[in-house]
């Protein structure tokens, strides 16, 4: 996880700290999958949205989107740790199964989403 935070958080190893923005982005652009949890149970975010950008394959935890707003295929929410790598297996096996699904959560990403329209309209909708 990159980020910056307080440096006692520095203690779990798995915070690798700040990262230069097109370090980044080059980093994803080698990354395959990811894991997403809930900020609040029940909640999505736009994670799934930048990871598909980058034609990154994101699985759910449990919690994850559990009224199905991001309409993501019900195969990336994993049960466990095992559901996750016996899906990662199971895609790194069959790579057609691999492109189908990343294509899927691809054309999710409408030109709407982009412009800004989308969010325009939503919140419109809300006056």
């Amino acid at each position: 996880v990159y980020g910056k935070w307080e440096e006692s958080f520095y203690a779990d190893t798995r915070l690798k700290g700040p990262m230069k923005f097109n370090d980044l982005q080059e980093k994803l652009r080698r990354t395959k999958y990811t894991f997403m949890i809930p900020i609040e149970k029940h909640w999505a975010t736009a994670k799934w949205c930048e990871m598909a950008h980058y034609g990154i394959i994101p699985f759910m935890h449990p919690m994850y989107d559990t009224q199905n707003n991001t309409m993501l295929p019900e195969f990336l929410r994993v049960k466990d740790s095992a559901d996750l790598f016996n899906k990662i297996e199971f895609l790194n096996k069959n790579p057609d199964e691999y492109e189908k699904l990343k294509l899927e959560i691809m054309e999710r990403l409408t030109p709407d989403m982009y412009s800004g329209k989308l969010m325009s309209d939503l919140l419109i909708g809300l006056i």
